[in-house]
């Protein structure tokens, strides 16, 4: 008899690992008397709102195991994949709402929950050892659940390469380098995603401006509804014989003001025969663009409406990013903040 029930659950536990998703996607839940009135559930090119009745709803949606999307209602927003299994919201009384699946083996969902927790229980970490603690203990601590979040991420990824949460969950530490052989790991379903194929496009771009490499030449149409239109050249103004700093930045970026003190620290320092800095305002408005140049007072070259021009072709992501071109074109370097832009210059013009 013993052996007879080991056998039937190991047969179970063969069964349960042989689970296949599902083409479609059931996800229900009961968010209890005093719900909204929807919820919102938008996926890929899913957007759909579901009506609840007396707290509970349940709906049948297309499998897409290739998207991480987002479930809303009344200030809840939670990631969701529709990966196949069955989804229930579950809203407890204490803690904070989740989404499980019935089949956790073969659910994206389950592995996008867990990691969620994780990382959520490390930022508590964080938050804990920035209330609590100051100087190099600090500084260790934060060293040290920094590299723990590293490390998860790139074990998702080595986990995930078949679906969407090698993506979702990709290590901002990896250099770009690294970040193109990560991609290269990764199944061909996933590499035909939109969001796969962006990130390549990102990285190769990071590779090929990356310091060491003569700068890549754009072209913008200055002030397009203006009587005195310009067309301006990247190549105008580097590559001239001179360095220059470029920063690229909008005007309603507030990072983007703060290091303007700095960048006119270094623009009284070394400005003359051998130095200057270009602004390059990107995705922004011109007008704005020009109200900020004038309230920023900032006497130094600019490009404007540059909009995605330059981000797409250096692979910039986020704004101000600040680099050093030299004379002859060649970039010296990227990503300069703070006291980092002058230490940088005064490299070659101390």
């Amino acid at each position: 008899m013993k052996y007879k029930s080991l056998l039937i659950a190991s047969l179970a536990a063969l069964a349960a690992c042989s689970q296949s998703p599902s083409s479609v996607t059931k996800f229900s839940g009961d968010l209890g008397e005093d719900a909204p009135e929807t919820i919102r559930i938008k996926a890929g090119d899913l957007d759909t709102t579901v009506a609840l009745a007396g707290g509970k709803f349940s709906v049948v949606l297309p499998t897409n195991p290739y998207t991480v999307g987002v479930v809303r209602s009344s200030g809840m927003r939670l990631p969701i994949v529709l990966d196949g299994t069955a989804l229930k919201l579950v809203v407890p009384e204490e803690g904070d709402p989740t989404i499980e699946s019935s089949s956790p083996k073969i659910s994206v969902q389950h592995r996008l929950t867990e990691a969620v927790k994780w990382e959520d229980n490390l930022g508590r970490q964080l938050r804990e050892a920035e209330d609590s603690l100051t100087g190099e203990r600090l500084d260790a601590v934060v060293d040290s659940i920094y590299a723990e979040f590293d490390k998860h991420r790139r074990l998702i990824v080595s986990e995930n390469p078949g679906n969407i949460l090698s993506l979702y969950f990709f290590p901002p530490e990896a250099s770009p380098e690294e970040s193109l052989t990560l991609l290269d790991g990764l199944s061909d379903d996933v590499k035909a995603t939109d969001r796969y194929k962006s990130m390549r496009k990102q990285f190769e771009s990071l590779v090929s401006t990356s310091a060491g490499n003569m700068f890549t030449d754009f072209e913008v149409v200055q002030y397009p509804d203006a009587a005195d239109t310009k067309t301006v050249k990247f190549s105008d103004y580097v590559g001239k014989g001179k360095y220059i700093l470029v920063d690229f930045w909008a005007s309603w970026c507030g990072p983007c003001r703060a290091e303007v003190p700095n960048l006119k620290e270094v623009y009284k320092r070394f400005k003359g025969d051998k130095f200057d800095i270009l602004s390059v305002a990107v995705w922004d408005k011109v007008e704005d663009t020009e109200a900020a140049i004038k309230e920023l007072g900032e006497p130094w070259l600019q490009i404007v409406n540059a909009q995605k021009i330059p981000t797409d072709l250096y692979g910039i992501n986020g704004i101000p990013h600040i680099m050093l071109v030299g004379p002859d074109g060649t970039i010296l370097a990227r990503d300069l903040r703070g006291p980092a832009i002058s230490e940088e210059i005064a490299k070659y013009l101390d």
